[in-house]
């Protein structure tokens, strides 16, 4: 039973990435490029092309 329960939240941590840039994705984490607190007009944008969100101010 411990093992299903270490299993389900192990799976739960895990972070789909597939669709963003890595970059994007560690400047968001530590706050740096275009997500230094205070940012305004950021808008993501993702492998495919699509805009996956904006943070307007």
């Amino acid at each position: 039973m411990l093992s299903l329960t270490v299993a389900g939240t192990v799976n739960a941590a895990n972070i789909n990435i597939s669709n963003v840039w890595a970059r994007d994705y560690l400047d968001l984490a530590q706050n740096k490029g275009i997500f230094q607190p205070g940012a305004i007009d950021v808008t993501i944008t993702l492998k495919n092309g699509d805009k996956s969100f904006s943070i307007i101010s």
